[in-house]
């Protein structure tokens, strides 16, 4: 076993520094990132000010911003900030050498990937709440609430749809997003993390048996009308209703992977149709469609074939 942070250890065959894919579903590339865990407080015997001067001369380091908030680095991965009601902690991960350390998952089954998800999440979850609770006793701050979720990034790789993604595609959207050259990361922070990573992994595992599983669901309600009636109808509409709920960021991947594929199956259906040069004019309101790129591509590609640009 090797520690790689203060309160987190990781056994080296479960973590990696590599940016390989890896398509199997049962084993995927996990880092996360960005951590953000928020407690209201208050000042209980001195003012603010006093407070903070009192904070100040214990981390030299600290910085005070114009609008008062107050910023501590208190371990190589976690930053403490005070501002007037709220002290976060932000939890990073760390670098070795140019890249994010990334936890390489490996199990026997979906249920046993989800629990190391859980596990990991739950050890940073413990580091960032002790800190604060720590600085909270430390400086005699009075707890208003119990932390809570503000943000959390969970980058992931390795899974088909994903690592089919061109490296130039960029996405924003409500879920996730794709900023990188390989990988997406999940961004909800209105959920503790895991949520949104086990969730696409379950969708995953079950879109290719989900069809047979409501099939054989509908048959034996056929056949045992009050079994259906009490059970299985209820059970089919809560699977059908999981599976269009759960299959959005999927459906999504698969959707741009489609039209990408389709893009690259105009270029090379015009190469292979374009025999004469009364071609090129037989489809020019296909070629019209390409983009830029493709245009330039298919125009070298003439002039190679014919000797003269058409």
């Amino acid at each position: 076993m090797a520690k790689t942070k203060k309160n987190i250890v990781v056994s080296k065959r479960n973590f990696s520094d590599s940016m390989t894919i890896v398509t199997t579903p049962k084993r995927l590339l996990y880092r996360p990132n960005n951590y953000r865990r928020v407690i209201i407080v208050s000042f209980l015997n001195l003012p603010k000010p006093i407070v903070v001067s009192q904070i100040r001369h214990h981390y030299p380091s600290s910085k005070l911003s114009q609008k008062g908030l107050l910023s501590l680095k208190i371990a190589q991965d976690l930053t403490l900030q005070l501002g007037k009601t709220k002290l976060m902690a932000i939890w990073e991960q760390q670098k070795r050498g140019k890249f994010k350390q990334t936890y390489l998952i490996e199990r026997e089954s979906i249920e046993e990937l989800n629990k190391r998800i859980d596990e990991i999440n739950e050890e940073i979850k413990q580091q960032i709440d002790k800190a604060l609770l720590s600085f909270v006793k430390e400086f005699n701050l009075k707890v208003e609430s119990k932390p809570y979720w503000v943000r959390h990034e969970e980058y992931i790789k390795g899974e088909e749809y994903i690592d089919k993604l061109p490296k130039d595609l960029i996405i924003h959207d409500t879920v996730f997003k794709k900023v990188y050259g390989s990988g997406i990361e999940f961004i909800n922070p209105n959920s503790p993390p895991g949520i949104e990573v086990k969730n696409y992994i379950k969708n995953r595992a079950l879109e290719d048996i989900s069809p047979k599983i409501v099939e054989a669901l509908n048959e034996l309600g056929s056949s045992y009308s009050k079994i259906a009636e009490d059970v299985l109808t209820p059970l089919t509409y809560q699977i059908k209703l999981h599976l269009k709920v759960q299959r959005k960021t999927y459906k999504y991947l698969k959707a741009i992977n489609e039209k990408l594929e389709q893009k690259d199956n105009t270029l090379k259906w015009l190469k292979q149709n374009i025999y004469i040069l009364n071609d090129v004019l037989k489809y020019k309101d296909v070629i019209k469609e390409l983009p830029l790129r493709e245009r330039e591509d298919l125009s070298l590609w003439i002039i190679n074939k014919f000797g003269f640009t058409p």
